[in-house]
């Protein structure tokens, strides 16, 4: 099955968790990922950009031996040999499912830190004032969102 196919399923799910093995590990998608992270297992959660899909993909993977553990309360059906249905007992909220996608980082690669520039420490002194006068306790969860993408670009192309 190829990725397209599995995000096709994904933009219609609300209820199931569908894993695919890939090699030994079996694998989550989008929905899935995210209904086994809230009612299964927090994994670790990736996020990469699939060219094939033209889309920023979330996925998380565990190893074929945890299967009988992870799956024991729920109902699992196998409609192909590497793929397994686990059904949950709750349906998605599809903007919770958005707004915990958009939180996810994207996988970087390590990259050797550079000495800090007098720019870097105009920005990063921003950003913690920033940090310090944000009302994190009346803001919403879109709100939070918003100020950590701007904390974000500010740490990235420094101040304006």
């Amino acid at each position: 099955m190829t990725i397209q196919e599995k995000i096709k399923i994904e933009q219609d799910n609300i209820d199931k968790v569908y894993l695919y093995r890939e090699g030994g590990f079996w694998k989550a998608y989008e929905r899935s990922a995210y209904l086994f992270y809230q009612h299964v297992k927090k994994y670790l959660v990736q996020k990469k950009y699939v060219k094939a899909a033209d889309a920023y993909v979330v996925y998380l993977g565990f190893p074929d031996s945890k299967v009988p553990e992870l799956t024991r309360d729920f109902l699992v059906t196998v409609p192909q040999e590497k793929q397994l249905i686990v059904t949950v007992d709750q349906p998605i909220d599809v903007g919770e499912f958005e707004t915990w996608k958009a939180l996810i980082e994207m996988k970087r690669e390590e990259v050797k830190a550079a000495p800090s520039t007098q720019l870097e420490d105009d920005a990063e002194k921003e950003a913690i004032l920033r940090i310090r006068n944000f009302m994190l306790e009346s803001a919403n969860p879109i709100e939070c969102l918003i100020f950590v993408k701007e904390l974000k670009h500010l740490l990235t192309n420094g101040p304006v």
